[in-house]
């Protein structure tokens, strides 16, 4: 039976221990809904917090990016890179920053999230490149921050995840069915109320709640597709965010839509995965 009176915004709610986003970022969302914007009225923004400013400059700069030492300031790196893909790179750093002091436990490891969730990133942008429909860059962040749900339930509810993973081990059943079955709601449901107060994209939003059923998505289905997809394949490859690793029932159409249930196509992809893995994982080190 499932908790009694719990629900996925109520927890949200009621921990005080979650923390803002800074001012930036909301400033960076509504400054790029005017076309008028410049790249030079953007790097103004994200200047006025010399920490996400700095970060900014330092993963630009990184090998991910292929400009290693050649973007000299955040004006640059918008230009070369894009709006969109500087504003997402504000948008995650400022999430993993947001969550810097979680600590980890004897059930949930922080650094295995962590990896599992930079894994999760590489392949979602690989499926988006490969598949389209979905924007690469963004694929990588909801790929990075798939998982904040469980963050959030671990910070709030420890015993409660503890218990959930446990009985996952056990019964050789998915986390999140588990999760659903005795709290009531998935963390992807969690993930989807952190999404919301701190005025995520609907996008990215809805690929956080709908990652494990792509189909409900509606126009963003693609993009939870490749969140769905790339998560199972990380997972089948030993980078779960919980060991040993519960493999979540792949969604048919999900597989569909992406090409996935082509042979030749998913051989293609897996080859080229684990570059694409060692390379996000690095950038995210880079983070720290």
């Amino acid at each position: 039976m499932p908790v009694e009176g719990l629900t996925a915004d109520a927890l949200a709610q009621h921990v005080k221990s979650i923390p803002t986003l800074p001012t930036v970022l909301t400033e960076l969302s509504r400054r790029m809904e005017d076309p008028k914007t410049s790249s030079d009225d953007l790097a103004q923004v994200i200047l006025q917090d010399q920490a996400i400013s700095s970060k900014v400059l330092k993963l630009v700069n990184s090998p991910f990016y292929g400009y290693s030492g050649r973007i000299n300031t955040i004006n640059q790196g918008i230009v070369i890179l894009g709006f969109n893909a500087v504003k997402n790179l504000v948008l995650s750093t400022s999430v993993l920053e947001a969550f810097k002091g979680a600590r980890s436990g004897e059930a949930f490891r922080m650094d295995h999230l962590w990896v599992h969730s930079a894994s999760v990133a590489g392949a979602a942008k690989l499926l988006a490149e490969r598949a389209g429909g979905a924007d690469p860059e963004e694929a990588f962040v909801a790929g990075l921050l798939h998982d904040i749900g469980k963050i959030l339930l671990w910070i709030s509810e420890p015993k409660l995840l503890t218990g959930c993973i446990a009985a996952s081990k056990t019964h050789r059943i998915p986390l999140s069915d588990v999760e659903r079955k005795v709290i009531g709601f998935g963390d992807n449901e969690l993930a989807a109320v952190l999404a919301e107060k701190w005025k995520f994209p609907t996008s990215l939003k809805d690929a956080l709640r709908w990652r494990i059923q792509p189909e409900f998505a509606g126009a963003n289905t693609p993009l939870a597709a490749c969140i769905h997809c790339a998560n199972i394949l990380c997972m089948a490859m030993g980078a779960s965010p919980v060991q040993p690793a519960v493999l979540p029932i792949p969604e048919t159409k999900a597989w569909e839509l992406l090409g996935l249930h082509h042979d030749d196509r998913l051989r293609n992809i897996l080859a080229e995965l684990p570059l694409r893995i060692e390379s996000a994982r690095a950038f995210v080190l880079t983070r720290y």
